[in-house]
């Protein structure tokens, strides 16, 4: 395999990783109320404006000849110091939030399944933090590699489930639901397709190949879309839609979904060893996205600081974009779970609201040129956008 294949191998994976989050397990909780038709046609329309809204990011990204440039550089080029300190605000206020809430969630997975941590969550924590620092001094390569490894893991283990819960499928419990119900399914979809956040980091590793990054975006998003489709047949197949421990009972409990989506499966189908499955799911899932978080800090930050300018650039960006969401887990554990929430709104606004902007000031008032400009205009902006701004109403309506 050519260098460049091999790269792109590590593309598709870090972006598949990054979407491929914890928020999966209990996805189709949210859809399924709405019945499997309609979380069906969620997943695939949210999805492709996701992969629209991608390919508007990416055309602006090219209107800099500069394959390292990130959101703030762009912003600043493209709009000026408004744009670059709204785009500094919400990256660093969702990726931080977004990171510290993955530090805590894998502690506690770690904790619970190793005696020798004696339920120790914040040491858990620790410990997978400095691991995964410690492989980043070493550069995008070697996280490249240390990615596919957990990615690979993470495959393995959604075959597994797959094939044992698939056996226990019944055509019935995929009747039923509310279409109207998956209006409030939107934020959690929205927050699940985030993989815009990688796109700039993706262009460098690729050395700025404009074809092959389409290809990598194209096979990318596919990858998370494909599983997220399985996963909800399968999971509204093993569970009645109604009655004791059913799909309407979990949502009307609240509180942690993916335990009770278990308990609610054991009940129904005594599935031997589907906990310690979803557990290992959970901890590969958390893995590979938290890898997709931290790259995207860490470039982010050299972008904005312009630290590239020093020797060890690298590591300054790694001690920024590593200490504060740490630091939160371990002090400030329940200070900001709460603004998790709102991380839908917040990706809507940074890749749904703000490229729209930036490509009309660079075509139509800078009068720009970019390799990766959409065959669109004028009208094309204006749907996108207002598509956009009703997902933000929707999604500030629900949280």
């Amino acid at each position: 395999m050519s260098s460049l294949r091999s790269k792109q191998l590590g593309g598709v994976m870090l972006i598949s990783g990054t979407a491929i989050g914890v928020g999966m397990l209990a996805s189709p909780i949210a859809t399924g109320a709405s019945g499997i038709l309609t979380a069906i046609a969620l997943l695939l329309s949210l999805c492709g404006y996701t992969l629209i809204t991608l390919f508007v990011y990416l055309e602006a990204l090219y209107y800099s000849d500069d394959a390292s440039i990130n959101l703030v550089s762009l912003c600043q080029n493209l709009s000026g110091n408004k744009a670059a300190i709204f785009a500094w605000v919400l990256f660093l206020g969702l990726l931080y939030i977004v990171a510290a809430a993955y530090i805590l969630t894998i502690g506690g997975v770690i904790a619970s399944a190793h005696p020798a941590l004696n339920d120790s969550q914040i040491l858990s924590s620790l410990l997978f933090t400095l691991i995964f620092a410690f492989i980043s001094v070493f550069g995008i390569k070697w996280i490249d590699r240390a990615n596919r490894f957990l990615t690979l893991s993470l495959l393995f283990l959604f075959v597994v489930l797959v094939t044992k819960g698939s056996q226990f499928v019944t055509l019935d419990n995929l009747k039923g639901g509310q279409p109207i119900q998956a209006i409030s399914a939107l934020p959690a979809v929205v927050t699940a397709y985030t993989f815009q956040i990688i796109l700039p980091s993706i262009r460098q590793y690729l050395d700025n190949d404009l074809k092959l990054l389409r290809q990598t975006l194209k096979i990318g998003c596919l990858i998370p879309l494909s599983l997220y489709l399985i996963w909800h047949v399968i999971i509204l197949g093993l569970l009645p839609f109604d009655g004791p421990e059913s799909l309407q009972s979990i949502l009307s409990e609240g509180g942690d979904q993916v335990s009770h989506m278990i308990s609610a499966i054991n009940f129904h189908h005594k599935l031997s060893g589907f906990s310690a499955l979803i557990s290992g799911f959970t901890f590969f899932a958390i893995s590979t996205s938290f890898w997709g978080v931290m790259v995207s800090l860490m470039d982010f930050i050299s972008d904005g600081l312009n630290l590239k300018r020093f020797k060890s650039g690298h590591l300054y960006a790694l001690l920024l974009a590593f200490s504060p969401p740490l630091l939160l887990a371990i002090f400030a554990p329940s200070s900001f779970l709460d603004f998790v929430k709102y991380a839908g709104i917040i990706i809507l606004a940074l890749y749904g609201l703000l490229p729209i902007y930036l490509i009309y000031n660079a075509r139509y008032r800078l009068m720009l040129h970019s390799p990766a400009r959409l065959n669109s205009g004028k009208p094309f902006l204006f749907a996108l956008l207002l598509v956009t701004i009703l997902l933000i109403i929707i999604s500030v309506t629900l949280s």
